[in-house]
């Protein structure tokens, strides 16, 4: 007989933290979505090099999710580390085990690491997982996956076979795992969004672009989108581009956004947390999206929800809830039709319904819909 409520433990390699509180929100999103349905918990293992003692354990009950947090100092060898990390490992599934019971089912979300220990444990307990999927990697405009070594690959492919199905965010990822023959028995189930109820004041004397996106060029492509906003700049002087996001590149594109001669015009916000970037859509008057290549898109998603049209590249799964009524598609890497396209969207932005918009996006992506099939996944796999 099926039980009438499963504990799921999630085992996330990217999870919200101090560190970066906007790192894998849309994991933390989707478990919050399905927390009605069953029970729910999370261990989340990741090294910080200012802890001072060799581990630190932090436990925190967010609605109804239980969440575990291990830190560690990473261990000076490599060896050291994945045996130091395996017994970390034990540790996290023992507490949970104690706090709460025995999962019913294990959910990885993204190869490689916490598939290895969260393998092991449920081939000793006999317990099934599943496999979610966020990683751009796969797809063939990064490349990422395709060059890694053939034995690395395989053992990819190998630690997904052994999940019960695999979960992607959207049918452009899904074409990419089926293609990197990564997982089996392949679903989708897009991300949750969230609007704010926080009502901002702004000057109307000011027409604020937003882009949201981690600080990775090669990716987001935001010097395409600086070089852009420069050359159409000094003809809509009341132009303003916002951009929130941190990561690798982002003392480089504040130097070029000076170079340019557009610092007063762009402002940078660095890392904010969620609940810190939802108000900003009401803010602004449209988002921009100039990636080579997304997943998904929760931004474009999450602008719908505030009722803000979104200008974006074809670049994957924004594609697949994009049209004439939410905003604008360009190419990829096409400087002019950029241009011509931040121009349009500053003249024409207020044509689009925010009302409608929003419509469109709370029966897309509503956490109760969403919840609800990851809660079907998961009692189909014991049933």
């Amino acid at each position: 007989m099926m039980k009438q409520k499963l504990h799921i433990l999630h085992v996330p390699k990217w999870y919200p933290n101090p560190k970066d509180p906007q790192l894998g929100v849309f994991i933390q999103k989707q478990i919050q979505a399905a927390s009605p349905y069953d029970t729910h918990s999370v261990l989340y293992i990741k090294s910080n090099e200012d802890i001072d003692e060799p581990y630190k354990l932090e436990q925190k009950q967010n609605g109804n999710v239980l969440e575990l947090y291990i830190f560690y100092k990473r261990p000076e060898s490599r060896t050291k580390q994945f045996f130091f990390v395996t017994q970390l490992y034990k540790k996290g599934f023992k507490k949970i085990s104690e706090l709460i019971s025995k999962p019913d089912i294990l959910h990885v979300h993204n190869l490689i690491t916490p598939a290895v220990w969260t393998y092991k444990y449920s081939r000793d307990n006999a317990i099934p997982w599943v496999l979610s999927e966020h990683w751009s990697g796969y797809t063939s405009q990064t490349g990422i996956f395709a060059k890694k070594m053939l034995w690395e690959r395989k053992l990819w492919q190998w630690y997904s076979e052994k999940a019960e199905c695999t979960i992607a965010v959207s049918s452009f990822l899904k074409k990419a795992l089926v293609q990197n023959k990564i997982g089996k028995n392949h679903h989708v189930i897009p991300n949750i969004v969230e609007s704010s109820n926080v009502e901002i004041e702004r000057s109307d004397k000011e027409i604020i672009i937003l882009n949201v996106s981690d600080m990775v060029d090669s990716i987001k492509n935001i010097s395409g989108l600086l070089h852009a906003f420069a050359k159409i700049s000094p003809k809509y002087p009341e132009a303003r581009l916002y951009l929130v996001g941190g990561g690798p590149d982002e003392i480089m594109l504040q130097d070029l956004a000076k170079d340019l001669g557009i610092s007063t015009k762009v402002k940078f916000f660095g890392r904010l947390a969620n609940d810190k970037v939802l108000p900003m859509y009401k803010q602004v008057d449209f988002v921009i999206i100039n990636s080579n290549v997304e997943t998904f898109s929760v931004v474009a998603a999450e602008a719908m929800m505030a009722g803000k049209p979104v200008l974006s590249t074809r670049c994957g799964g924004v594609e697949e809830f994009m049209s004439d009524q939410t905003g604008i598609l360009i190419k990829t890497n096409d400087p002019p039709q950029l241009e011509r396209a931040l121009e349009k969207m500053i003249t024409d932005h207020t044509n689009f319904d925010a009302h409608s918009l929003k419509k469109y996006a709370e029966e897309k992506f509503s956490s109760e819909a969403i919840g609800k099939s990851l809660s079907s996944i998961y009692h189909s796999i014991i049933s």
